[in-house]
């Protein structure tokens, strides 16, 4: 779905096991060629919105994240409670010092998870609120015997754990069991965050 209050981005909705709407994501496009989105304008109409009390996710490219302290900076009166910023594994390990300075102001989501050469100890490092598997990560791990205790992990502290794909990749009842709290419907390609 296009969205009009950034036109070169779609908007992706994160659902709760029963269905219920409670995130929406900024999805940038393949065409999308700004250098940084327009963090003012869609959270300060977010503020003001009936669905306000819905969290709203920026995927954050590279220069987006690295600009990011200047433009918090300017913008120290702006209500982020229901932001949550997106990053990659890659973003994380980068600028985890950084990361770990903002969490009493900012909340990231990793959606990027254990990519090849990944070190648990660099996750666990940063106070992530969520972490969002892809398709293909879930698929090629939700059977074995210790994908449950990963997400019981998460579970217990305070994550939210979701599942990004094209399609429900499992029934809403066995989600349970898995600790899942969200599936977000991937309208755009696999990766969401490009650096």
């Amino acid at each position: 779905m296009e969205n009009i209050l950034y036109p070169d981005c779609a908007l992706e909705h994160v659902f709760r096991p029963d269905g219920t709407l409670f995130a929406s994501c900024y999805s940038p496009s393949q065409q999308t060629n700004k250098e940084y989105l327009p963090l003012e304008n869609i959270i300060l109409r977010h503020n003001t919105s009936d669905a306000a009390n819905q969290l709203l996710i920026f995927p954050l490219a590279t220069t987006d994240l690295v600009r990011l302290p200047e433009w918090l900076a300017a913008q120290q009166e702006i209500n982020l409670t229901n932001i949550r910023f997106a990053i990659n594994y890659d973003q994380l390990n980068t600028h985890s010092d950084w990361l770990q300075s903002v969490n009493n102001r900012l909340s990231f989501w990793l959606y990027d998870f254990a990519p090849p050469g990944s070190h648990w100890s660099k996750v666990e490092s940063v106070p992530l609120s969520g972490v969002v598997f892809s398709e293909a990560f879930f698929r090629a791990n939700y059977t074995l015997f210790t994908f449950p205790f990963l997400l019981e992990r998460l579970r217990q502290e305070g994550k939210e754990v979701l599942v990004r794909a094209a399609e429900l990749p499992l029934l809403p009842d066995d989600w349970m069991g898995l600790h899942l709290t969200g599936w977000q419907p991937q309208t755009g390609t696999e990766d969401l965050l490009h650096s």
